[in-house]
């Protein structure tokens, strides 16, 4: 049945058909036909790997990359008696192979960036002893702020590596999310305070009691929030909401910002991406949306996002009460 979910065929139509009419295979690369590992295995008599890159064409003209292997059956005697193939489908080992692939690279260049600037502003200061001592502090701040950035890229990407590990854990214990929300407010407001960003709350001060990681949700909030805050014009506004829906927690970030475009959409809780804004360099690692959503999600929760170029941004974070709220599929922890 696999073979012919592979190929495309049924066994009733192909049980008289020469073999590479049914197993099309091609070089992905070069598009020309490979040889088949039955032919290898008649020829060396040993057990044989098809190439790399190896696609198998279907009946129908779509493709399939895989990863195939012949040997020979033998009798009792040692007589070849027939040849077992193997075809295994290994696309979703190409994706994980490329996204790995993308994940290094993105790490190189995000860490190439900030440790450029701190180098090359370090060299200029210790190659000029006569420096105006309001250059020199303009180029020392711009080092320390590559280094903030430089030290948040190392952290977010610990974090994920805890996540994804799993030894990164959540610890349910009752929160006050009141309290948690106007900490996080409290943190930001000089924030807000220094782009003139007005910071605005509708917290329900009677919620029931949540059942979560403290530390997470707070990191989680104040993700969002800094977010809103960083993409949110001079003079403009950010508001933090936080109701409760039957035996779910509902916490709402908005802004009236620059927007998120529609395209870009599916793809903002990726690892280092960032939303284009031409004409516009807003520093940040494209780690953050990625961590709020594993902690939600890990909290058993969901995430969405609103969003309208130049109008504003609404995130949205549901998390069940408890862990008992939870369904049964997904563990607590």
């Amino acid at each position: 049945r696999v073979a012919e979910i592979l190929a495309g065929w049924e066994f009733e139509r192909v049980q008289d058909r020469g073999l590479d009419e049914i197993f099309h295979i091609v070089d992905e690369r070069t598009r020309q036909k490979v040889e088949s590992p039955v032919d290898k295995v008649l020829k060396s008599s040993k057990a044989e790997l098809g190439a790399d890159f190896e696609v198998l064409l279907a009946m129908d003209g779509g493709e399939r990359p895989i990863s195939s292997k012949a040997a020979l059956i033998r009798s009792s005697d040692g007589a070849v008696t027939g040849i077992v193939m193997v075809f295994r489908d290994v696309a979703r080992e190409r994706e994980i192979e490329r996204l790995k692939q993308d994940f290094i690279s993105s790490i190189s260049h995000e860490l190439r960036t900030p440790l450029t600037s701190i180098k090359a502003y370090t060299e200029t200061i210790l190659s000029d002893s006569d420096m105006a001592e309001e250059t020199k502090r303009q180029l020392l701040g711009i080092i320390d702020e590559e280094s903030n950035r430089l030290a948040g890229l190392i952290e977010g990407l610990l974090e994920i590596s805890r996540i994804e590990s799993g030894t990164m854990k959540i610890v349910r214990e009752p929160v006050d999310i009141v309290a948690v929300s106007r900490k996080v407010l409290t943190a930001l407001q000089a924030l807000a305070d220094k782009k003139n960003v007005r910071l605005e709350s509708d917290i329900d001060d009677d919620l029931a009691i949540f059942e979560g990681d403290e530390d997470k949700i707070q990191s989680a909030l104040t993700n969002l929030v800094n977010n809103a805050i960083k993409f949110t014009h001079q003079d403009g506004r950010v508001c933090v909401s936080v109701r409760q829906r039957d035996d779910q927690l509902v916490m709402r970030v908005s802004d009236t910002g620059m927007g998120i475009p529609k395209e870009a959409l599916p793809r903002i809780f990726d690892r280092f991406y960032r939303v284009p804004h031409p004409g516009k360099h807003i520093q940040g690692t494209g780690l953050g949306l990625a961590i709020v959503r594993k902690i939600v999600t890990m909290h058993g929760g969901r995430i969405e996002v609103e969003s309208e170029l130049n109008r504003g941004t609404t995130f949205t974070i549901f998390l069940p009460l408890t862990a008992a709220a939870l369904p049964e599929s997904q563990p607590a922890n």
